[in-house]
């Protein structure tokens, strides 16, 4: 459902879905998660049937991705993970060493 809330010492109306649908400007055409717009609000605002995206994954989620292995390893300290976190680092020291002594 669209709602309506005053913001700002009621200078201002945030316009939303509570149910995690896009909104739509209906003079505009333009879609957004949320809008806020000062009063008098010259926009009128409808729900649309898409929905927003959930949140975007974690940095945990991203590294665990990058190193082909689950989430749950990365806390659990399997064995085969630790290892390839060691061979990362060492690869990270291996390239500051040489942009530290190409700046030299």
């Amino acid at each position: 459902m669209l709602r309506n809330e005053l913001i700002e010492n009621g200078e201002r109306v945030l316009h939303y879905s509570d149910e995690g649908y896009y909104i739509e400007q209906v003079e505009t055409g333009k879609r957004f998660e949320e809008a806020v717009d000062v009063l008098p609000c010259m926009y009128t605002y409808e729900e649309t049937d898409e929905m927003i995206p959930e949140d975007p994954a974690s940095a945990e989620e991203i590294l665990a991705i990058m190193l082909g292995v689950e989430v749950e390893d990365l806390a659990s300290g399997n064995p085969a993970f630790q290892d390839e976190l060691a061979l990362q680092e060492e690869i990270e020291e291996d390239a500051d060493i040489d942009i530290q002594e190409g700046s030299e």
